[in-house]
């Protein structure tokens, strides 16, 4: 790998490997906190065809980055509006949230997450976390990344695991 990788915009080719790392990344993160029926419904194809339509729907609020290194995809991050939808009963933060950030498994600790990060713009956001997953969360804080008070019921969660918003001011 060079010293650091190739930060772009994905294209619809880029598809299929998101969506492949995205649930290779799900299963390491969550698969431990997770019942085995979470993967029928949780799958490669699902998330292929998430990244496509997120690829095709261009929106100016959003941007969306992919990390590579020649033809591998190492990681992406994925910045936008906050979905009120996803935590109802919780007031929206102001600005934009940090929907996505994840790095192969393979490819950690390496500063592919930090120059996802950095190469978003920088201004306020924020972010859910599981509380569970303390190596994000000491990532995000080294970061700037605080909690800041609010928190996700864990039978809310999509992966009914308790969730903290951080933010980055």
């Amino acid at each position: 790998m060079p010293d650091s990788p190739l930060i772009r915009t994905p294209r619809i080719e880029d598809a299929a490997l998101l969506g492949r790392i995205h649930q290779q990344c799900w299963i390491d993160a969550y698969g431990p906190h997770v019942d085995e029926d979470y993967w029928l419904h949780s799958t490669e194809e699902r998330r292929i065809g998430a990244w496509e339509r997120l690829i095709r729907r261009a929106d100016p609020r959003r941007i969306a980055l992919l990390a590579e290194d020649g033809d591998d995809v190492l990681g992406f991050a994925v910045l936008g509006l906050p979905l009120e939808r996803e935590h109802p009963g919780i007031p929206v933060a102001p600005g934009r949230e940090l929907q996505h950030l994840y790095v192969a498994p393979g490819e950690r600790g390496r500063g592919i997450g930090s120059a996802l990060l950095g190469a978003l713009p920088a201004e306020p956001i924020h972010a859910w976390v599981p509380a569970a997953f303390s190596r994000a969360r000491h990532f995000l804080a080294a970061r700037g990344f605080e909690p800041e008070g609010a928190v996700e019921d864990a039978a809310r969660t999509l992966a009914g695991l308790p969730a903290l918003r951080l933010r980055r001011a």
